[in-house]
C-alpha cells in the first residue's frame, strides 16, 4: 500500500485564510500554497516533517518524480528514520543540484520553527528510460528497482540494509534483476557498497532497529550472530533471540518501544511485559549466555554497544567471513 496523503496539510486553495494565519507566525509555508500549523510543526516527529514537506512539493510541482529513500518511503518501504535530502529524478543536467528551502515563518516562533530538523530537496539526472516512473496514487516516484539500487550503490549500510531485508522479506524484486542491476552502476565504489548491503540481506530481521544493529556489526567487523535462534532449558522453549553468538554464549536483544507502549496488547502492561522479559533473560542467564541489550538511543551511537559485544567475545570474521 502507498503512503498516504498526510493529515494537516492546509491549502490556501481550500482556506484562504490560512494566508492571514500564516502573518500571525501561527502557520509555517512549506511551499507556495500549502501550510502546516506552527504548533505542529515544531511538535512534530523528524518523520512527520519529512512527510508534508514530501507532499507538499510533489503537489507543487508536476514535474516532482520522487527517487532513492524518497521513492521508497511513498511505497512504504521501511527506513532508518526519514532521509535528510528528498532526492528527486531530473531528466534535464541544468536542473541538477541542491535547491533552495522555501520553508518560511513568522513570529515570536520563527527562529524554533526554522532551526527544527528538516528536509532539503536535491534534483538529479536519471535516464527517463531507467527510472520508470510510476504513480503511487499520491506521488509520483522512479521505478522500485531502479529506487532500490540508487540507495544500495550510494547509502551507507545503516540506511540501505533496513530496505534490503524488507525486499527479502516481502518477495518484492527477483534477486537475479538486482544482482544484474548491481553489475549496471556506473562506478566500481558503488557497485561494491551494493553488492555488500545486497549480500548482507535476511528475511530473519524482526524490525528496522535489528536491521540498523546487523550493518553496525558488519561495519566494525563483528562475527555474524545467528538470527531469531530458538533456545531451550529443562522447561520447553525460552523464546527465539534477536541475535546470538553460540560460540561465546553471548546474546545481543534490540528493545525497541514497542514492547512496552502497548502495541502488543492493553491486556498487557508495560509492567508485565517488563516483567516477562525479565524473567526471560533469567532463563537465558541460567543457561550460561551473557545478554546484552541496547535501543534506538545506542544505534546513533554505537561506539559503546561495540565495545561491549567486544568486552563480552564476540570476535572479530574471519578472513573467509569477511570476504
Amino acid at each position: 500500500m502507498p503512503l498516504a496523503w498526510p493529515e494537516h496539510l492546509i491549502s490556501s486553495a481550500a482556506d484562504p485564510s490560512v494566508r492571514r494565519r500564516f502573518d500571525r507566525g501561527e502557520c509555517v509555508r512549506l511551499v507556495s500554497g500549502w501550510y502546516v500549523e506552527t504548533a505542529r510543526w515544531l511538535a512534530a516527529k523528524d518523520f512527520e516533517r519529512f512527510v508534508w514537506v514530501l507532499a507538499a512539493r510533489s503537489t507543487r510541482s508536476g514535474r516532482f518524480v520522487l527517487c532513492g529513500e524518497a521513492a521508497l518511503i511513498a511505497m512504504r518501504l521501511p527506513t532508518f528514520g526519514p532521509p535528510r535530502v528528498i532526492s528527486v529524478a531530473e531528466s534535464l543536467a541544468g536542473r541538477s543540484g541542491q535547491r533552495a528551502d522555501t520553508l518560511s515563518v513568522r513570529g515570536p516562533a520563527a527562529a524554533q520553527a526554522l532551526d527544527v530538523w528538516r528536509p532539503v530537496i536535491r534534483r538529479h539526472t536519471h535516464d527517463g528510460a531507467w527510472v520508470g516512473e510510476r504513480n503511487t496514487g499520491t506521488f509520483r516516484t522512479a521505478g522500485l528497482l531502479p529506487a532500490v539500487l540508487e540507495v544500495l550503490g550510494g547509502a551507507p549500510l545503516v540506511r540501505a540494509l533496513p530496505i534490503v531485508d524488507a525486499l527479502t522479506q516481502w518477495d518484492l524484486v527477483a534477486q537475479a534483476d538486482v544482482v544484474d542491476a548491481i553489475l549496471g552502476l556506473p562506478s566500481a565504489a558503488a557497485r561494491k557498497r551494493a553488492r555488500l548491503a545486497w549480500e548482507s540481506g535476511s528475511s530473519l530481521s524482526g524490525s528496522v532497529g535489528e536491521s540498523v544493529s546487523r550493518a553496525l556489526f558488519v561495519g566494525a567487523g563483528l562475527e555474524e550472530p545467528k538470527l531469531q535462534l530458538g533456545l531451550v532449558d529443562g522447561r520447553g522453549l525460552i523464546g527465539y533471540v534477536d541475535f546470538c553468538w553460540p560460540g561465546v554464549r553471548v546474546i545481543g536483544e534490540f528493545d525497541g518501544k514497542l514492547k512496552y507502549d502497548g502495541t502488543f496488547g492493553a491486556s498487557r502492561s508495560a509492567d508485565q511485559v517488563f516483567g516477562q522479559e525479565k524473567a526471560r533473560e533469567n532463563r537465558l542467564t541460567a543457561l550460561g549466555y551473557r545478554v546484552v541489550r541496547w535501543g534506538w538511543a545506542d544505534l546513533y551511537r554505537p561506539e559503546q554497544l561495540i565495545r561491549t559485544l567486544r568486552a563480552a567475545g564476540v570476535a572479530q570474521r574471519t578472513d573467509r567471513e569477511a570476504a
